[in-house]
């Protein structure tokens, strides 16, 4: 983190497993999303959709 580690309490921070699920709960949040953009771009030919 940029710090020395002895200001740092042994258990700081989140376990990996607890990274990964909330790494994968943001990413089935904001697949749909994504798939209503990737099927909004070919049907409208906006200039402004290509700069996204």
């Amino acid at each position: 983190m940029g710090s020395p580690s002895k200001l740092f309490p042994p258990d700081y921070g989140f376990p990996l497993w607890t990274t990964y699920a909330v790494w994968i709960a943001i990413l089935l949040l904001l697949y749909p999303a994504c798939l209503w953009f990737a099927r909004l771009k070919p049907r409208h030919h906006n200039w402004w959709l290509s700069y996204l």
